[in-house]
């Protein structure tokens, strides 16, 4: 007990010096930590941050910090997570980050962490050998030109860090030599031999030597400096103290001076001594110019005032040389620039100034401006405050470019001496010349006359005025132009004002429409614009028919309103059909917009988008007849006119565009339409290396990148965006003698009129209109679009049939009685997708004429082209019938009779079915728009089919479900297949007006169609065409019916029922039936017809656009008429045909333009029809095209078309339907990691016995890590798509027994219950089949790649290869 209490003392004084020693510890580690902190605030705070350009700085300072904070060791390896330096690590990574400007930050963002960042900075350090040849060739040409050492010192240093690398390595030592060796001599003898008498120098001494040399020649030029100024003001005062003297002196006696007479101005009143004009003149003589030899004075006297020539501030230095007018040279002495030819300045204001030449004369100067001199470098060298006088020579000031931030490097030693100016990116060089002056050479520019005028689209002098105040690079000098006399003559103006006070941007729409007499290369025939009352601003679209005009304008004011976030309150347009219907009405009432419509025969009410119109087509006439552009290219030349219009500058000082989105256009990318332009040709696109670079095509338009431009390859009407462009702007593509505007139409004999109109120059008449019209507003000028509108110019009367090109509004067209209407022939096939351009326009369309004595006619209500088929752009659309839009151009055509009973054929269909019931109108009731549908068959029987405005229904109001069940592409290969295999017959059945026999469920009232007569409104009782919910009630009938005479419908696959041995499978009104003997099939269609009409249509033929032919033991199906058709609609007839549908990947470049104007999605949707029912070859190269059809471009165009020329060689190639066998073989693969996405293919091909039942091509969803969890997606993927098919052959009776085919033997040994290490990251979809195939009777089998039939269903395959497979495939083809 002793020992222990003597012991506790002890056991205290220990635990408190122990928490004392704690607390002392934790004390000095947080000032630690503190101090550590303020010193990595401070190192990297000293860092170089990286600009882009300081590389070896950064990397140097970088290093040194980290060493500075005791952390070297991050720069040399990765610190993992789990060590405890980690957190201190990413805290680290954060502070190297901030080491960079934020303009080169992105070089390291994909770098996480400090050795990351470090490791990539390093190799971005590395110079090369040819690198490092430049960077010591620029070394040894920095030597000193003028300024302080110091600052070439540092000049120079930073140079010697920038060099090295593992190539160059230059100690101290050989950097003090170098300076040394590159002082100028002999201005610096006394310094370099000062520094090389020295045994042993440093850099810091060469450096203190260079600042104890600038502080003396700063002292010298002080003092220098001093005694010029201090000799100054002696001289003044002196001169002062003479003048002061003379005129006490001067003063005569009052009775003296009457009497005394002057010699030297012979005055009275004062002598010579005393005269103030000799005073005068002696004063301000020159020391090197003679006294002028008066009476009374001597040639001797030579004073002179130096105080006056020393109060003009400028001097210049001249010389006596008078080099090119071109040349400019680089004068150290001269304190401003100057010019002595006033065409070089730009913007010049009137502004005097006195300018003393070396040889002491006077230069006196009246103009001052800016000038831009055109270098050989592509760059330009702006100069503002450009003197104009009678200089010898153009002067570039070194002083003032130095002000301007210039730096000028003079190199005189070298072989070639030069002078380096330089500024930001700007960089040139000036040579020295025989007479030993530096010159820089202003390269001479084609001046073409009224070049702005014709880039900006022929605006009027007012116009280019406005523009230049605001842009003084834009020339407003505005001679006579001929093509704006010849294309924009018009009628003397109303002078009638709208006024609308409270109309916001956007609010007001005014909307015309314009008819061209020529079908644009897009198959337009015409222009609509819609201009914003508030900015003027306009708009342009091109339209195929009139009829297309309501649906326009409700998308144009969807989309609009959506992206500019406006809403539109009022449109005004005049009181066409086109314009005044239900479709815009209804539109309008929906939306709450105010149509406003003008009064009959008064234009001059919608006057803001008449004179736009105006304006617009003067533009568009103007482009197309001064470039010698044929005149159907008007669509895209409207879309260059319209841009041009709107950045021109109104009289408030502001162009549309600033009003519209509040902000400036530019002009710097404006070049003259029409011009030639030689768009560069990638290097991936030229076959050789002699090739051409680039291609000379014609300049169309502008797109919404400043940097892009629209180029026509007239040829084969080919538009490319290209930005790589060089623009010849005096040179049009289409010259003025040459027959552009015939030469793609085919000329015969007898086109006398036509072909001679086409070809020979448009005459422009004055705005002509009906007798009903009296010069409204379609003539009124508009001194805020065209100042040169108000000229009215007058046109001789044409004396021959010629074409004209004038706009007319809706209400009025200008044709003469006598011209018949345009015609449509047979369009010729074209060879290739460079196809030849003569063969897209024939002569099939008559000019518009007018004789002496003619006067044009009203416009037609009926348009009797209509249905004429457009040349569209790009593909062709061929139809020899001329369909009506309307039930009234149906009852105005010539043979009016067969529409009208066509007609009543359909109405009288519609009462025998009871479709529908007459009511009284209900206010309450909001009835569904209903209108007529005309076309021809291919038999030539006129149809005419009433069908409801589905578009106007409302979910839960009018319809419910719409969801009709349609069969799988499938069911038509296996029951046709099953029929083969049982030896049944096989008939194909088709229902007429199937949707009338189909009850409606939801009350749903209609308007009465024109035709009907009477009343009220009509209560639909039956399904009609059109509305949503009729396929869905007609299926429901059929189905009804089948049930109930015996028929069992299968559950996978609602399409498909059977009856005993029977089999009949239902396509919406379409039936293939399939039984034992005719008489069963027989008896089945007097039960349908009992409650249906049925038409017995025989042995299946032609089903779904399939043609199907049936042999003995077979039936081959082929889709040649179809492909026949999309091939004449591309132009691909008589194409190249291609071996294979894809030679290569297809990859899509985010660098190639987006072409909304190429029809992919519409060529890929017929691709995808054709590959899916009878073609499985091309199903991979449709499939994976298919996924960049969003972003059509030109090269994406080329591989569809590269399918066509496929099926072009193999078009009677057909699909084979055979006989069933017992085994189902179901053959998978995938190709993986294909494309940038990285997303595997998977491929599905169904086999059994002599038939080819299914396939597909699809893209997997999620990206595989391994070829293995492909191939095992891609077998997922096929279970799933053959379960429905064992169901069906279950359902019609037909037992099959199901193998797999995979050609990856790590796949098959996981299917087979093996394990691998690799498979545990599988979906668990994948090994819920692993654990099917475990329990069940599946087998997988092994089949080698070159046997592998999916194989062309993932990826491109050489053509042996190809060839190999197709065999296999049951297509008989003949490739």
């Amino acid at each position: 007990m002793s020992g222990n209490k003597t012991n506790t003392p002890d056991l205290s004084l220990v635990l408190q010096q122990l928490s004392s020693a704690i607390a002392s510890m934790s004390k000095s580690q947080d000032s630690g930590k503190q101090d550590s902190k303020l010193t990595e605030t401070f190192v990297f705070g000293q860092v170089s941050k990286y600009d882009g350009n300081n590389v070896k700085a950064w990397i140097n300072t970088v290093r040194s910090a980290f060493e500075a904070c005791g952390k070297g060791d991050y720069l040399k390896r990765e610190i993992s997570p789990q060590e405890p330096e980690y957190i201190e690590y990413c805290r680290y990574y954060g502070l190297i980050i901030f080491t960079f400007n934020p303009n080169t930050i992105e070089l390291v963002q994909h770098c996480k962490t400090v050795f990351q960042v470090w490791s990539y900075m390093i190799r971005f350090e590395k110079d090369t050998f040819a690198t490092s040849v430049r960077k010591f060739t620029t070394l040894l040409k920095t030597t000193y030109n003028g300024g302080t050492l110091r600052k070439w010192s540092e000049l120079l240093t930073a140079r010697f860090e920038d060099l090295e690398s593992e190539w160059v390595s230059l100690n101290e030592s050989t950097r003090c030599v170098l300076i040394i060796s590159l002082l100028p001599r002999p201005s610096f003898d006394r310094l370099a031999d000062r520094l090389t008498s020295r045994d042993k120098i440093t850099m810091k001494d060469i450096i203190n030597a260079f600042v104890e040399e600038d502080e003396k020649n700063k002292s010298s030029s002080l003092s220098t400096k001093r005694q010029d100024s201090e000799s100054i003001i002696k001289q003044a005062a002196k001169a002062a103290v003479q003048k002061k003297s003379f005129h006490k002196s001067s003063k005569p006696s009052s009775s003296n001076r009457s009497e005394l007479k002057c010699t030297y101005c012979h005055r009275n009143g004062h002598s010579v001594d005393q005269c103030h004009t000799k005073f005068w003149d002696d004063g301000h003589k020159t020391k090197n110019v003679p006294q002028t030899n008066r009476p009374g004075t001597s040639a001797t006297n030579t004073n002179t005032n130096s105080a006056n020539r020393q109060a003009r501030s400028v001097v210049l230095k001249c010389t006596n040389r008078l080099p090119n007018g071109n040349s400019w040279i680089i004068d150290s002495g001269c304190t401003s620039h100057a010019t002595n030819d006033d065409s070089n300045l730009i913007h010049p204001v009137q502004k005097s100034a006195v300018f003393e030449a070396a040889g002491g004369s006077p230069i006196i100067s009246e103009k001052m401006g800016g000038t831009i001199i055109n270098l050989n470098n592509g760059h330009k060298l702006q100069l503002s405050n450009v003197a104009f006088g009678n200089f010898n020579s153009n002067l570039l000031s070194v002083q003032k470019l130095f002000e301007d931030g210039y730096s000028i490097i003079f190199d005189g030693e070298s072989e070639n001496p030069t002078v380096t100016i330089r500024k930001g990116d700007f960089v040139t060089e000036a040579s020295r010349n025989d007479d030993g002056l530096w010159v820089l050479i202003n390269q001479p520019v084609h001046k073409m006359f009224n070049l702005w005028h014709h880039r900006l689209g022929h605006p009027g002098k007012t116009i280019l005025d406005r523009v230049h105040f605001n842009h003084p690079e834009v020339d407003n000098k505005l001679g006579n132009c001929h093509e704006c006399c010849q294309n924009k003559s018009i009628a003397s103006s109303h002078k009638l004002p709208m006024i609308y006070k409270d109309v916001g941007l956007f609010e007001l729409l005014h909307i015309d429409l314009w008819e061209s007499p020529t079908l644009s290369v897009s198959g337009c025939k015409y222009g609509m614009l819609i201009v914003d009352h508030y900015s003027r601003f306009c708009f342009g679209i091109p339209l195929k028919s009139k009829s297309d005009a309501a649906e326009a304008i409700i998308d144009f004011i969807n989309f609009r309103q959506r992206r500019h976030k406006r809403v539109v309150r009022f449109i005004r347009t005049d009181c066409g059909r086109e314009f005044v219907n239900s479709t815009l009405d209804n539109f309008c009432l929906e939306n709450g917009i105010e149509h406003e419509t003008t009064v009959g025969y008064a234009p001059e009410q919608n006057g803001i988008v008449e004179r736009m119109n105006r304006t617009v087509f003067g533009t568009v006439r103007t482009l197309l007849n001064s470039a010698n552009v044929p005149h159907y290219y008007w669509a895209e030349t409207m879309i260059t006119a319209i841009c041009l219009i709107n950045i021109w500058i109104r009289d408030d000082g502001l162009s549309p565009y600033e009003k519209f989105f509040d902000k400036k256009p530019t002009y710097n990318h404006l070049r003259t339409f029409g011009c030639v332009a030689y768009g560069h040709i990638p290097k991936g696109k030229r076959v050789t290396k002699l090739d051409p670079t680039s291609k000379r095509l014609l300049f169309l338009g502008y797109t919404k990148s400043p940097a892009m431009y629209r180029l026509l390859d007239p040829t084969d009407h080919e538009v490319y965006i290209m930005h790589d462009v060089k623009f010849v702007e005096n040179e049009m593509y289409f010259s003025s003698d040459s027959t552009n505007q015939s030469s793609y139409h085919h000329s015969s004999d007898s086109s006398s009129s036509t072909g001679e109109s086409l070809s020979s120059a448009l005459v422009h008449f004055n705005s002509i209109t009906s007798d009903n019209e009296t010069n409204t507003s379609t003539q009124q000028s508009d001194n805020s679009l065209d100042s040169s509108d108000n000229n009215d110019i007058s046109v001789l009367p044409s004396t021959s049939s010629q074409s004209s090109f004038l706009p007319s509004s809706s209400s009025t067209s200008i044709m003469s009685p006598s011209s018949s209407p345009s015609s449509s022939s047979t369009l010729i096939d074209q060879h290739d997708s460079d196809y030849n351009p003569d063969d897209d326009f024939s002569d099939t369309r008559s000019s518009l004429s007018f004789d002496n004595d003619e006067q044009p006619v009203q416009r037609q209500l009926s348009r009797e082209n209509r249905g004429v088929p457009p040349i569209r752009f790009g593909f062709k659309c061929v139809n020899s019938h001329v369909i009506p839009a309307t039930y009234a151009e149906a009852l105005g055509m010539p043979d009016a009779d067969k529409w009208r009973e066509a007609i009543h054929a359909e109405i009288d269909q519609l009462q025998k079915y009871k479709v529908f019931a007459k009511v009284p109108h209900d206010d309450s009731i909001r009835p569904i728009p209903t209108k007529w549908i005309f076309t021809r068959k291919r038999t030539g029987k006129y149809k005419a089919r009433l069908v409801a405005c589905g578009y106007r229904q409302q979910l839960g109001v009018d319809y419910n479900d719409t969801a009709s069940p349609t069969p799988d592409r499938s069911l038509t290969n296996i029951v046709l297949s099953w029929a083969k295999t049982c030896r049944y017959k096989v008939r194909q059945l088709d229902v007429r007006t199937a949707f009338l026999n189909a009850p409606l469920d939801e009350p749903v009232y209609v308007r009465p169609p024109p035709g009907f007569g009477g009343s009220g409104l009509l209560k639909l009782e039956k399904a009609l065409y059109g509305l949503k919910q009729s396929p869905l009630q007609w299926y429901r009938t059929i189905a009804n019916h089948l049930q109930s005479i015996g028929f069992v419908r299968c559950t996978t696959d609602r399409c498909l029922f059977k009856r005993n041995d029977t089999i009949l499978l239902l396509y919406v009104d379409d039936i293939i039936v399939t039984g034992k003997s005719e008489s069963d099939i027989d008896s089945l269609i007097d039960e349908l017809d009992i409650k249906f009409e049925i038409t017995d249509l025989g042995n299946v033929n032609d089903y779904l656009g399939i043609s199907i032919v049936e042999f003995h033991d077979r039936f081959e199906l082929s889709q040649s008429k179809y492909i026949s058709k999309v091939l004449e609609e591309f132009n691909m007839t008589n194409c190249h045909s291609a071996k294979v549908p894809m030679s290569s990947l297809y990859e899509y470049d985010d660098n190639e333009p987006v072409d909304n104007s190429l029809p992919v999605q519409k060529l890929i949707g017929c691709l995808l029809y054709i590959a899916n029912r009878t073609r499985p070859d091309i199903c991979f190269a449709v499939n994976w095209l298919s996924r960049y059809m969003s972003k059509p471009t030109g090269s994406l165009f080329k591989a569809c078309k590269q399918i066509l020329r496929y099926l072009a060689g193999t078009i009677d190639s057909t699909l084979v339907c055979g006989e069933l066998s017992c085994d189902l073989e179901l053959y998978t693969d995938s190709s993986f990691g294909q494309g940038t996405t990285r997303h595997s293919t998977s491929g599905i091909f169904v086999k059994c016995g002599n038939s080819s039942l299914f396939w597909r091509s699809m893209k997997q969803r999620k990206i595989s890590v391994s070829s293995c969890e492909a191939e095992a997606k891609a077998l997922l993927d096929g279970y799933k798509t053959i379960v429905p098919i064992l169901e069906i052959f279950e359902f019609i009776g037909f037992h099959v027994f199901l193998k797999f085919k995979c050609d990856n033997q790590s796949t098959i040994h996981i299917f087979k219950g093996g394990q691998m290490k690799k498979s545990r990251s599988f979906d668990i979809e994948i090994k819920k089949l692993v654990e099917i195939f475990e329990q069940t009777k599946y087998t997988i089998e092994y089949v080698e790649t070159a046997w592998q039939l999916a194989d062309m269903l993932t990826k491109p395959l050489s053509f042996v290869s190809f060839k190999n497979l197709l065999n296999h495939f049951n297509i008989m083809t003949n490739v």
